[in-house]
């Protein structure tokens, strides 16, 4: 394999990074892991408003979501075949979203005189 096709597909994965760099360092570099994570777990869940358990407040995430694909699927379905916006069955086993173009809207006459 090239190192080109290699880096091709870490690139997807976003496995690749410029260790120098702040900007395009491996953000997982700097998580705390152990006792170090131990130590600061209290503080960085109050921090953010976790006061539960993890799982509880991810299954509450979950039912929120879950509720609004579900919501939003009604209204989909609810627009009929005609829609501009439709679930396409699946192919490979995952629902898509499928948008139809919008058409093309003209210049505003004020932005024409601005042009000349």
């Amino acid at each position: 394999m090239s190192w080109g096709n290699c880096t091709g597909r870490c690139a997807g994965r976003r496995d690749v990074f410029a260790a120098p760099s702040q900007r395009w360092c491996d953000p997982r570099a700097r998580l705390l892991a152990g006792d170090a994570w131990e130590e600061m777990r209290g503080e960085v869940l109050t921090g953010i408003g976790l006061a539960g358990p993890v799982d509880t407040h991810l299954r509450g995430l979950v039912a929120s979501l879950d509720a609004a694909w579900r919501a939003t699927a009604e209204r989909i379905a609810a627009a009929g075949d005609d829609a501009p916006v439709r679930f396409v069955p699946p192919e490979d086993g995952r629902v898509r979203l499928a948008v139809d173009r919008l058409d093309a809207v003209g210049e505003p006459d004020a932005e024409m005189i601005v042009r000349r």
